[in-house]
């Protein structure tokens, strides 16, 4: 399928990913598919069509819910990569 129009049907059914930063102490993310790694330091998951990495200190997951996850601790930086293999 044209790349256009998957993501064009994404913005329609609102499957973007949407990330929320508050501070340096939370990471709320929508539309995650799974989690691939979690450990103090390092939260790796995929978005839609993103590899969204949180790394940081005493980080942990919390209120996972249908499609979405919030991650707390101290955040050091935010990594987004495009998955490879497109949307």
């Amino acid at each position: 399928m044209d790349k256009g129009k998957i993501a064009a049907a994404r913005e329609l059914f609102y499957m973007n990913t949407s990330i929320q930063i508050l501070d340096n102490t939370t990471v709320i993310t929508e539309q995650y598919t799974r989690l691939l790694e979690i450990n103090e330091l390092l939260v790796r998951l995929i978005t839609g069509n993103l590899l969204l990495s949180v790394w940081g200190n005493s980080l942990s997951v919390t209120d996972l819910k249908a499609g979405g996850v919030r991650i707390t601790g101290t955040i050091t930086s935010l990594e987004l990569l495009p998955r490879k293999g497109g949307c």
